[in-house]
């Protein structure tokens, strides 16, 4: 879905992503978000800033999500929509980054991505749904991938890969992975499914990621002196939630 209107920053040079963020934004109503997604600090030479944001984008709100899906970038005109300041201590399970001299950078992880993205008012349709598994589809398949697992799948996404089955859409098979909440809420039970879209295990969070430094570990990140990373879960709530699914 991402795919068919949020714009694909997956690119090695920081310009080429603030081409592509500006040439969004030109197309793009006064007022309303430039979205991204597929960002990947491994390719850049140095990480994306709320800086390169502004200068792309000065006049308009800007998300550009971590391939990861645990962090985020945002400018200038997000963290005002947001009210939030360098003083704005994170949210629980959250965090702002800030750069030496306390400003804020930028990057905003897990907990703190959700201030931002009920800003952004982007709401996918069920067509949206189908026409984003039909491309994601001919995508994988023509890499040759003919199984894929969805590892955090909500009841929309498997009404999706239904609407794109029956016309003949699908052209690979998907093991689904749901968040709990979400599974009991849609009546979905073991055994639904087929070979070629079928439920697997149940989604739960205990952290972030490794590769967006926001998994919680026992030791502090290098470079950054005291921080262990992001706790989303207690050990008691994700014991209680395995039990229950």
């Amino acid at each position: 879905m991402n795919h068919l209107h949020v714009v694909a920053c997956d690119m090695s040079l920081i310009g080429d992503i603030q081409s592509a963020l500006r040439r969004r934004a030109s197309q793009t109503p006064a007022g309303q978000w430039v979205l991204g997604f597929l960002y990947d600090d491994g390719k850049t030479p140095r990480p994306l800033a709320r800086q390169d944001l502004d200068e792309a984008v000065p006049d308009r709100p800007v998300l550009v999500g971590d391939r990861g899906v645990h962090t985020a970038l945002v400018n200038s005109r997000a963290y005002v929509l947001a009210g939030i300041d360098d003083a704005t201590p994170g949210p629980a399970g959250g965090r702002f980054d800030h750069d030496t001299p306390g400003h804020l950078n930028g990057h905003v992880s897990d907990a703190a991505m959700a201030i931002f993205s009920k800003l952004t008012a982007y709401h996918p349709t069920r067509d949206d749904y189908r026409e984003g598994v039909r491309m994601i589809s001919r995508m994988m398949a023509g890499k040759g991938v003919t199984s894929v697992c969805d590892a955090d799948s909500q009841p929309e996404d498997l009404q999706g890969y239904q609407d794109a089955r029956e016309p003949g859409g699908l052209a690979i098979r998907v093991y689904r992975h749901i968040t709990r909440n979400r599974l009991i809420a849609s009546g979905i039970r073991t055994g639904l499914g087929d070979e070629w879209i079928r439920v697997g295990g149940v989604k739960l969070y205990a952290d972030g990621s490794i590769s967006e430094r926001t998994a919680w570990l026992s030791q502090p990140y290098l470079g950054i002196p005291g921080y262990h990373g992001l706790q989303l879960g207690t050990r008691d709530n994700l014991r209680n939630s395995a039990q229950a699914a």
